[in-house]
């Protein structure tokens, strides 16, 4: 003998009906556009995986971190001097570069590298 201590859907408001209702109701609150509204539902969907895990999962990620230390260090550390020099230059990370220096300071190196991707 056994059972079930989860409710029917219709006891918790899950019915076909409920859902619609709830559709149209957020599709009136994008001004009646449910277009718009399966796109703002897509696009959030789409960023989930950057959002919650702890590091974006890209190979190069790391690279890009100590590629910002080396940037936002100026030559202040004796032993990164010795092996590594960073020229301004026009490249395709150069805005992520640029939003680096006034955000490594406020949120720390790791932190702003994460949200600038």
């Amino acid at each position: 003998m056994h059972g079930t201590a989860r409710p029917q859907t219709e006891q918790i408001g899950l019915t076909r009906a409920s859902w619609r209702a709830r559709w149209q109701r957020l599709a009136e609150l994008l001004g009646g556009d449910r277009a718009l509204l399966l796109g703002v539902l897509l696009a959030a969907i789409a960023a989930l995986p950057a959002l919650v895990a702890w590091a974006p999962q890209m190979t190069d990620y790391p690279s890009h971190l100590a590629g910002y230390k080396v940037a936002l260090d100026h030559g202040q550390d004796p032993y990164l001097t010795r092996y590594f020099v960073f020229n301004w230059e026009w490249t395709g990370n150069l805005g992520v570069e640029l939003l680096m220096v006034p955000m490594a300071p406020l949120f720390g190196l790791e932190q702003a590298g994460r949200s600038s991707w």
